[in-house]
């Protein structure tokens, strides 16, 4: 008498195979508002793209953070940050809420981007080259970048991670500079 042999449904080897690979692979998003990435991240996907894929990719079994970067002070910067938080958090579904974190990042320029960038995007230096509110700093590589003025930058951070407290507090933040 033969003996049926079961084989698991292309489907089943396909859900085992995806949460094996998940299980071992974290997507980042970054994100900024839409206004400022309108001129500094061009020729990229939109925010409103990126965050509709973050349950997509939870739901397939990956850890999803997003990256906050980079943070860029301007005059609306503290109304474009919170509409942005609201907009998050509004599109988070349970699944993604309980296992969300995310990185800060504060805009680092240096001198050689700087140069580049007035060849090609001179838009966008006017938000990325402020020397009237950043310093010099030496990188851990040598290199020279502008960075925030210290005593401004954490004046500022403290500001952006209450913002987010107050938006998502279910946000665990990883780390920020």
């Amino acid at each position: 008498m033969r003996r049926a042999v079961r084989y698991p449904s292309i489907r089943g080897l396909g859900e085992v195979f995806s949460a094996a690979v998940a299980c071992r692979t974290r997507i980042c998003f970054s994100l900024m508002p839409d206004t400022i990435a309108k001129v500094v991240d061009v020729r990229t996907s939109p925010m409103l793209e990126r965050i509709a894929a973050i349950n997509d990719f939870v739901a397939a079994g990956y850890e999803v953070h997003v990256n906050f970067s980079p943070v860029i002070v301007h005059e609306n910067w503290e109304a474009e940050w919170k509409a942005l938080f609201a907009e998050l958090d509004g599109a988070l579904l349970s699944a993604a809420r309980a296992q969300f974190k995310c990185e800060v990042i504060f805009l680092t320029h240096n001198e050689g981007l700087h140069d580049l960038n007035l060849q090609w995007h001179p838009r966008a230096e006017e938000r990325l080259w402020r020397p009237d509110i950043q310093e010099a700093k030496w990188s851990q590589s040598g290199m020279r970048n502008l960075r925030y003025k210290a005593g401004w930058k954490r004046q500022w951070l403290d500001r952006f991670l209450g913002w987010l407290k107050e938006a998502m507090p279910y946000c665990e933040v990883r780390y920020a500079f």
